[in-house]
């Protein structure tokens, strides 16, 4: 019992000098952090009061208080320009007028709002978020200047939303610049985003808004267009007239990949859903049903 004592007691000393190492060491990242980021966290804010220092893999992130207001501000090594996007937590009423305006005309209008957060970041359009609880469920909306609800998000209190829409590090987000005025010139980046382990970039190229899809090496996989039923290939329409007789074309994407065009038509009959395959020539793939 004795030696059973003396072993739990050594194990118990063991877990404690490992949680203290790593304390330590997560404290001296936050110094060197401090140490690397201080001075431009104060050209940038001048007067900011009550900065305290946190590590987020390559990220270094400053929480303080900047004229009343709390603000989060990220940093990240090896740029141009060292600043990421910058976290303010500001009122409702501080929104944009066609922001309040879209949510007010909205199915999110009169539920409670939590939290109102104004998001700016290096080379991207600035974006509101705006969370709210539905039924003690909390969702996050993302809303543009302009006030065009870009996406909702389920608000996840252990895990910070905001880090899929940080900027790309400069080597990537050179790359994807590159690329897209090559392939798709004189267009307009509207949104980079990673999203589900690869990155989407949003763009507008001849009045028609397209998503980019890469991997996280910045290789290209695909462009996704949706797509009016006029813009159909005519061999479309007529197959899915000839086949499907009383279906009606519900939705209609094309697929952009480094060596094929495909096109996905969904139709639909009395709710029944079924999904269709085309190449770029309007030829008929299996595909399965819905």
């Amino acid at each position: 019992m004795r030696k059973r004592n003396l072993f739990m007691l050594f194990a118990m000393l063991l877990v404690g000098f490992g949680l203290i190492s790593c304390n330590d060491h997560e404290d001296e990242l936050e110094q060197q952090a401090a140490n690397k980021y201080h001075s431009e966290l104060s050209s940038l804010f001048p007067g900011v009061k009550n900065v305290d220092w946190d590590v987020s893999g390559n990220y270094s992130i400053a929480e303080a208080k900047y004229n009343g207001k709390k603000i989060k501000v990220w940093f990240v090594d090896n740029q141009s320009s060292s600043w990421q996007m910058t976290e303010t937590d500001i009122t409702f009423n501080e929104l944009p007028d066609a922001v309040k305006t879209s949510f007010t005309q909205s199915q999110y209008y009169g539920m409670r709002i939590e939290e109102v957060e104004k998001l700016e970041r290096n080379g991207l359009q600035t974006l509101y978020i705006i969370e709210i609880d539905q039924n003690d469920f909390e969702i996050d909306l993302f809303y543009n200047e302009a006030g065009e609800l870009l996406k909702t998000e389920n608000d996840d209190d252990d895990n910070d939303n905001n880090i899929s829409i940080l900027p790309p590090i400069s080597d990537q987000y050179s790359f994807i610049k590159d690329f897209i005025s090559t392939k798709y010139p004189n267009s307009r980046i509207l949104e980079i985003e990673k999203e589900k382990g690869n990155i989407e970039v949003d763009i507008i190229y001849q009045n028609r808004e397209k998503e980019i899809f890469f991997d996280y090496k910045i290789n290209w996989l695909y462009t996704k267009t949706e797509l009016i039923n006029a813009e159909l290939l005519n061999n479309i329409v007529e197959y899915v007239s000839s086949n499907y007789p009383g279906y009606r074309i519900d939705d209609a994407e094309m697929y952009e990949y480094p060596l094929e065009i495909v096109y996905i038509i969904e139709i639909e009959k009395n709710d029944h859903e079924i999904i269709l395959k085309f190449d770029d020539k309007g030829n008929r793939h299996n595909s399965p049903k819905v």
